[in-house]
């Protein structure tokens, strides 16, 4: 599999760029990139929208290699958060991962990205197409590309110019909307 060069020139785009949130949706990984823009849709409605944004399908985990720890990784989100594992209660028969703040994820997610602003300061991907992100808090976003097949991992959208890569497990993808 051979990545090309025009994913590694958006990558590129990301270096210095703020993370303006990180939140989760099912058991998929989103993160906001850049300033934040005004965009009118099609339907007149004024959304704010980043200028990139990353969705990762696949298996992440987010690592800090001087304190040698996984702060978060993406099974987290099929545990229970702290508070319901104490509760004397607590039945795993009837958890529901799903439900938003229930998880072990949304409630490290949370922590950990509130603790200090995060700036994107290196990025690198390798020939399997997993990712490697280095952030301003020394932390590390770890993406793998998990499959043989043609099924998503990540995709990184440039939002402002409604074009997006998608990796797979047989490489990669450009989309751009058209005009």
């Amino acid at each position: 599999m051979s990545m090309n060069k025009d994913i590694k020139e958006i990558l590129l785009l990301l270096f210095g760029k703020k993370v303006c949130s990180v939140w989760r949706k099912s058991y998929v990984l989103w993160l906001e990139i850049g300033d934040t823009v005004e965009k009118t849709e099609e339907d007149g409605k004024i959304e704010k929208k980043s200028e990139f944004a990353l969705e990762v399908q696949s298996a992440w985990r987010i690592v800090n290699n001087h304190k040698k720890k996984i702060i978060l990784a993406s099974s987290d989100v099929f545990s229970p958060n702290s508070k319901l594992v104490k509760e004397k209660n607590f039945d795993w028969t009837t958890f529901e991962w799903n439900i938003p703040g229930n998880n072990m994820l949304d409630e490290k997610l949370n922590i950990w990205f509130s603790e200090s602003p995060i700036y994107i300061v290196e990025c690198k991907i390798s020939v399997w197409g997993n990712l490697l992100i280095r952030f301003s808090n020394n932390d590390f976003l770890e993406i793998f590309v998990d499959t043989s097949d043609y099924v998503k991992c990540w995709i990184l959208s440039d939002l402002q110019k409604k074009e997006e890569w998608t990796v797979t497990g047989l490489g990669y993808e450009f989309h751009c909307e058209e005009i």
